[in-house]
């Protein structure tokens, strides 16, 4: 329970360190505008996700809030918020510190380290260049321990449920990403598919693969269908679903578990995906399409993850009388 929830944490600190450096990079730029389609459509997950105060995607409250620059990296240091990136790398040094014994001595001097270079003195603040400049000091890191895990974790069930973790979590922030910013017609255009592959660290991949023009159709083929994208939706479910193959289970059971019987469901409806459809000519036909779809993808992943808890997690069992227990019992 503690290695899964640990690189759940991981994952969630990285998925938001990328999402903050993609929007502090073009709020610092020399040409940004507050006109940028991209700006509100990133920081809306942001705020949905509980990172940033909900009126700075609310055009009416927004004038009488600090400015972004100023608002974003005190939303980022505020412990007081369970949901802050600080408080996420708390809570993923705290997990860490349970399942000490499970860690090489290298992964906690990384995790000990992230936790005392991703913080502020008290009373102190810092702007949105030092925040950045922090945030790229995080995601060496936590890329550190991810290496370390996946390349001196022997391939026991400790290991498999640390991945499990990582990738359900990759597959929630990969999927909240796109439905935040590709649900309104009006919101895609090249710069917002930079932006969100920048954020799925997968823009190499994209110029390298098409050779041509961001459009919606390759982009949702990189990120949701392609199986061979480590960042991908389909590639986190396709690990997901061997993992759970390979957990214990009663072999003499003809059907799946309820946990596979999910994730083979999940990984099954991307493949079927036909991404090339939602760069239809008229963008109001595919924008309830694919909203929907992205929402449904979105609402079955925690039942994926209570299913795994319910049968392996879980450290309750079923209630007695005292008159059932025998000797061996106790």
């Amino acid at each position: 329970d503690r290695v899964f929830w640990l690189c759940r944490r991981l994952e969630r600190a990285e998925a938001t360190a990328r999402l903050l450096r993609t929007i502090g990079l073009r709020i610092t730029a020399e040409t940004y505008s507050s006109d940028l389609a991209e700006i509100p459509a990133l920081l809306r997950v942001l705020v949905e996700q509980g990172h940033l105060e909900p009126g700075y995607v609310v055009a009416g409250i927004r004038d009488q809030l600090p400015g972004i620059e100023e608002g974003l990296p005190d939303s980022v240091f505020d412990e007081s918020q369970s949901a802050s990136l600080r408080s996420t790398v708390g809570q993923l040094l705290r997990s860490a510190s349970v399942v000490r014994d499970r860690l090489s001595s290298d992964c906690w001097r990384i995790v000990t380290r992230l936790d005392e270079q991703f913080s502020l003195p008290q009373h102190s603040r810092v702007d949105l260049s030092g925040l950045l400049a922090m945030i790229d000091s995080l995601l060496i890191d936590l890329a550190a321990f991810s290496g370390m895990a996946m390349e001196s974790m022997t391939r026991t069930y400790t290991w498999r449920f640390l991945d499990l973790g990582r990738r359900l979590e990759r597959a929630y922030q990969t999927v909240v990403l796109l439905r935040n910013t590709l649900a309104d017609p009006e919101g895609r255009k090249p710069s917002m598919y930079e932006a969100i592959l920048e954020v799925a660290d997968s823009l190499m991949t994209y110029r390298s693969r098409y050779l041509a023009n961001l459009q919606l159709g390759p982009v949702l083929d990189l990120l949701l269908t392609d199986e061979t994208n480590p960042r991908s939706f389909a590639f986190q479910m396709a690990t997901v679903v061997e993992h759970v193959n390979a957990l214990p289970r009663d072999h003499e059971l003809a059907t799946y578990t309820k946990e596979q019987e999910l994730a083979v469901t999940a990984l099954h409806a991307v493949r079927m995906l036909d991404v090339t459809s939602f760069d239809s000519p008229s963008p109001n036909a595919s924008k309830e399409s694919l909203q929907s779809i992205l929402e449904g993808i979105e609402e079955g992943l925690p039942a994926i993850s209570e299913a795994i808890s319910h049968r392996y997690l879980t450290h309750a069992r079923p209630a007695r009388h005292l008159g059932e227990f025998g000797q061996s019992d106790w």
